[in-house]
């Protein structure tokens, strides 16, 4: 049984998507949170935080790996 060329790109495309949108996430709230350090000199990042942001990416991966995926899927002009 072979695994459709189509199939496989559409995985490693969501995969890699949920992926970099957790990097991003992440980086986002140590940008801000650098920013809030100095400026007022309390540097706030707990694992709280780290586990919703990293939350936060996946599911943004999601919902925007899907989409593309999707548009794929579906022919629609451009993907």
């Amino acid at each position: 049984m072979q695994i459709s060329p189509k199939i496989v790109w559409c995985f490693m495309f969501l995969i890699l998507t949920i992926i970099g949108m957790v990097i991003v996430s992440l980086l986002g709230k140590l940008f801000f949170a650098s920013l809030l350090w100095v400026v007022g000199g309390d540097f706030s990042m707990t694992i709280q935080d780290i586990k919703q942001y990293m939350k936060i990416g996946f599911y943004g991966g999601v919902i925007g790996g899907g989409g593309i995926i999707l548009f794929r899927i579906f022919n629609v002009k451009g993907f």
